[in-house]
């Protein structure tokens, strides 16, 4: 028979004490469900698009925010619940879909047409608000957050 020998298995080095641990590279990500409050809606049958970000990159674009939730309306204010990540700073968007297009309507000058709004009312003379204006940090007293559109 035809014997080989069987390579060693490799050996804990004395300077780790045999005290290694698995190496693993999940993270896990803990949440605070944070009550949001909007008012101001329009009293008609319609969506309101929630968009939320994590960083002021592509703020505050629908399709650039870190989740987006549909609610559904027909009162003139509106509460829900977002699961956020704990200790994360965040800003949320929102706007009533009133023609059901899927998307903020505006004018020919590109002003909404539509009611919107921002986490902190946030607001500004030109444009939309800057993420630093909408932001806040998440934690379990964050709730809730107050969201006025117009």
């Amino acid at each position: 028979p035809d014997v080989r020998a069987t390579p060693e298995l490799p050996t804990n080095d004395s300077a780790d004490n045999g005290n290694h641990r698995p190496v693993t590279d999940a993270v896990v990500e803990t949440t605070c469900d944070v009550a949001v409050h909007v008012t101001g809606l329009k009293n008609r049958t319609s969506n309101l698009y929630v968009a939320v970000f994590d960083s002021e990159k592509g703020f505050p674009k629908p399709e650039h925010s870190r989740t987006t939730t549909t609610i559904p309306v027909d009162a003139e204010s509106v509460e829900f619940s977002l699961s956020l990540p704990d200790s994360s700073t965040t800003g949320i968007a929102i706007f009533q879909d009133l023609n059901g297009d899927g998307k903020l309507t505006k004018n020919g000058f590109g002003l909404p047409t539509e009611p919107y709004g921002f986490s902190n009312n946030a607001r500004s003379t030109f444009g939309p608000p800057s993420f630093s204006q909408a932001a806040f940090n998440v934690d379990e007293k964050t709730s809730p957050i107050e969201i006025t559109v117009r």
